[in-house]
């Protein structure tokens, strides 16, 4: 990844690279993802520390339709309604830990009085169009299903139930917001037509996906937590305005669960109760208050348990196991396609102004 962003930084040059740094979001009209890179002078990599939307360059004349027109905003910030689509089969190994995900979801989610929750399980494609027609007011679509990805004629989509969808029907109508649970539905690199690009043909402004295969039980930590800073911005409980925002919170602020996660050891130590709270809830609460930088949260986030693994007697194993095992930043390989900025959570504040 800094290999990566060697090279980026290379093209862009010190201009660009002064822009980039200035910008306060990023569209990108590019076939590479290039918030994976991790840019000269930096730990993090560049979706950590600036908001990135997708446009796919291929083919070109779709670019060409995606960049043209002005996408309107969607504003959210009253109350909004979550369709989720659960289209793994019974039998599937990970519906379980599927289903308990969701069930966390949609309680957390049915604890806001101004989220409304339709949850259903779909076994064909079929259903999965009667679902989207009875839920046609729905704001946001949530599918959680497995990817397909042909690397032989370049294309991904989902498996829906048992059958292979790709979102090419000209017949369905989608809410603006689609979150993707589902592996390497959004590769890039290879100019792939994706099921995240055929999505936007069918009503879609902003498709979370993913590059590659991803845990099932990170992506629904990813995706509730992206909810819970959703519901806050809606409860003027949060400094996050848009669906942008509150995603490079998400990711950048991940770094802790997936440091912890690199052993089945630091999850069982990030457990543990000291003096009433556990680890991983004394660095949210308290050791991690104003000493994450931006652009080196995983540096910080590495130092920080290091000192509570040392206070804890395991200083020596704590870094035998970041030395030995890393850390992977898994959600670092999603990636918004299209326009999430649009998305509004909360209206901005005009302080002095009277009419």
């Amino acid at each position: 990844m800094k290999r990566i962003g060697r090279i980026l930084s290379s093209h862009l040059g010190e201009e660009g690279l002064k822009i980039l740094g200035r910008a306060s979001h990023i569209t990108a009209f590019t076939d590479f993802p290039i918030g994976i890179a991790v840019l000269p002078g930096y730990d993090d990599p560049l979706c950590c520390i600036k908001s990135i939307s997708y446009k796919s360059l291929t083919p070109l004349t779709r670019a060409l339709q995606m960049e043209l027109p002005r996408v309107g905003e969607i504003y959210i910030g009253k109350g909004f309604k979550v369709v989720i689509a659960e289209c793994l089969l019974p039998d599937d190994p990970i519906k379980n830990a599927s289903d308990n995900a969701w069930k966390m979801a949609v309680d957390m989610l049915n604890s806001n009085q101004n989220v409304e929750v339709s949850y259903s399980e779909i076994g064909n494609v079929l259903e999965l169009k009667k679902f989207l027609t009875e839920n046609f007011d729905a704001d946001i679509l949530i599918i959680s299903a497995h990817g397909y990805y042909d690397d032989k004629h370049n294309l991904s989509g989902l498996w829906i139930g048992s059958e292979i969808w790709f979102a090419a029907d000209n017949e369905i109508v989608v809410p603006p917001i689609v979150i993707l649970s589902a592996c390497h539905v959004a590769p890039r690199g290879a100019g792939a037509v994706t099921v995240t690009d055929l999505l936007h043909r069918n009503g879609a402004k902003a498709i979370l996906g993913t590059l590659i295969p991803v845990n099932v039980f990170r992506n629904a930590l990813l995706t509730i937590r992206l909810f819970v800073y959703i519901c806050e911005a809606l409860n003027e409980r949060g400094n996050f305005r848009t669906l942008s925002d509150a995603w490079k919170w998400v990711v950048s602020s991940n770094a802790v669960n997936e440091v912890l996660a690199s052993s089945k050891a630091l999850q069982k130590w990030a457990q543990s109760k000291e003096n009433g709270h556990s680890i991983l809830e004394d660095f949210s609460l308290e050791r991690s208050k104003g000493r994450l930088r931006t652009g080196f949260f995983y540096a910080d986030t590495i130092s920080i348990l290091g000192e509570m693994a040392k206070e804890s007697g395991i200083e020596n194993e704590f870094e035998s196991l970041i030395s030995s095992q890393g850390v992977f930043p898994e959600s670092s390989f999603y990636i918004w396609s299209g326009s999430p900025e649009s998305v509004i959570l909360t209206e901005p504040i005009f302080e002095g102004f009277n009419l």
